[in-house]
């Protein structure tokens, strides 16, 4: 069975990649390794106000915390309401939630906000499957892999061309995913390419779960 890939963070797992560029002032990417939380979180802001609620927000997030992340976010959003990252993390929160049309829309605020946003296009890729939109969500997997090619855009993208069909362009995406996953070490994810390019390349009539939110 073949899953889409959710870079968002799960209860039952560590936190995988989050990228939050459009926060106020960061001198650093937040930036979270599939397989182990951080010690740290990697962003410093200068002042306060929407960043302080947002730094609270991420570190609520990681921790699991997801009730008193969503206050924090709500509180930097109402001191900056062009705030793309605190957008960008509600959804994630929202998406977590199964709240999929709430996801959508802070998605699409994120990227209206910072149209260079990625995570947000992946995010919002993810919403756009749970709410049975595939072309949308290949649109939005493409718009992610143009501004940074990653292996769970490529991923998801060829998951969601096999659904619909597409067996070619799903080969030619979990390819890709494939090797970038093994370009950097990461024996997980280049396992699971390799497993969906065996089904792929059987043209199976194996179930496809749409979405991976566990």
């Amino acid at each position: 069975m073949l899953w889409l890939r959710n870079p968002i963070f799960r209860k039952t797992v560590a936190p995988t990649i989050l990228n939050f560029k459009s926060a106020p002032n960061p001198t650093e990417t937040t930036r979270v390794t599939p397989t182990q939380a951080p010690t740290k979180v990697a962003v410093n802001y200068a002042g306060s106000g929407s960043g302080d609620y947002f730094l609270s927000a991420l570190n609520q997030y990681i921790k699991g915390d997801l009730a008193a992340a969503l206050l924090s976010c709500n509180k930097a959003l109402r001191l900056n309401p062009k705030f793309a990252g605190a957008y960008s993390l509600r959804g994630n929160i929202n998406y977590i939630n199964q709240d999929y049309s709430g996801a959508l829309s802070d998605f699409n605020q994120a990227v209206q906000f910072d149209p260079r946003l990625a995570s947000a296009y992946m995010g919002r890729g993810l919403s756009q499957s749970a709410l049975s939109n595939p072309e949308a969500a290949i649109a939005d997997y493409t718009q992610a892999i143009q501004l940074s090619p990653d292996v769970l855009a490529y991923y998801n993208r060829g998951v969601v061309q096999l659904n619909l069909g597409n067996q070619a362009a799903a080969l030619q995406d979990l390819q890709k995913s494939a090797d970038l996953a093994l370009a950097e070490g990461n024996q997980p994810d280049y396992d699971r390419a390799k497993e969906a390019l065996s089904i792929a390349g059987r043209n199976c009539q194996q179930s496809i779960r749409k979405i991976c939110d566990r």
